[in-house]
């Protein structure tokens, strides 16, 4: 998913910015956190990357932590 952002500097400047969001798998439950869908369970809104996820966000099927080393794998579309 691409998302483009355009920021407000001053009453006239802009400053647009491109930003790819990646979808990522859960490799114990097989879930995709994919960010255009957030997670509203989770209270995640649409557009937030993984990355911008907060540490003691879990998985919504399995319920294990993004923290957790070696359990989410970005996919590569």
């Amino acid at each position: 998913m691409v998302l483009d952002i355009t920021i407000r500097l001053r009453r006239s400047s802009f400053l647009s910015k491109t930003i790819i969001l990646t979808r990522w798998v859960c490799l114990e439950c097989h879930y995709i956190y994919d960010p255009a869908k957030g997670d509203p369970k989770g209270g995640i809104l649409p557009g937030v990357a993984f990355e911008d996820l907060p540490d003691t966000w879990r998985c919504p099927e399995c319920n294990i932590l993004k923290v957790k080393k070696g359990v989410f794998k970005r996919l590569d579309d």
